[in-house]
């Protein structure tokens, strides 16, 4: 498997959500016969952050609620994807208990993100470049990331009707 990139001395990550892990061009409704697929690798990835104790965050400028609802009904939020006995009305608070999300940021929706408000929460102001933001605007998501010394990562857009493309976040190398 080729690394796409390797990030060392990372204590937390911080990830957009629409675009970056979720399609943009799909919300899932309950309902709906497909759940919203998420991108390729996400889990593994996740699993390799919780592994090395890395704090992972959204930093998303939907609406928390609306994070959460899609990331649950992705299976995002949960450590054994696989088990088809979840219930819907399982309570978030107990989905992201031993889930893969320290932190749900919601952030500006008109403009750049408030990439301070996260280095203050993991108390990584003093040592932004061990906070990773991954996102798929560099505007948005990456350019004040930058600006604040972070280590950074855009990624393609990724929807469900966009040509094929094979961003795997499987083959992201952290610490």
């Amino acid at each position: 498997m080729k690394i796409i990139r390797e990030f060392k001395g990372i204590e937390a990550v911080a990830l957009d959500v629409f675009g970056t892990i979720l399609p943009t061009d799909y919300y899932y409704k309950p309902g709906d016969k497909i759940p919203s697929p998420s991108r390729k690798g996400i889990r593994t990835f996740l699993d390799r952050c919780k592994e090395r104790r890395i704090k992972v965050c959204t930093c998303s400028d939907g609406e928390t609620t609306d994070v959460k609802e899609q990331l649950y009904y992705a299976r995002i939020l949960f450590q054994k994807t696989d088990d088809d006995s979840l219930k819907r009305d399982i309570r978030y608070a107990e989905c992201f208990s031993d889930g893969y999300f320290s932190n749900f940021f919601e952030m500006s929706k008109d403009g750049e993100k408030d990439i301070e408000s996260i280095l203050f929460c993991y108390n990584l102001w003093k040592t932004p470049e061990k906070l990773l933001v991954i996102g798929d605007r560099g505007e948005i998501d990456i350019a004040p990331a930058i600006i604040l010394g972070c280590k950074t990562l855009l990624v393609p857009e990724y929807g469900i009707n966009s040509p094929c493309e094979d961003f795997d976040f499987a083959k992201i190398k952290i610490n």
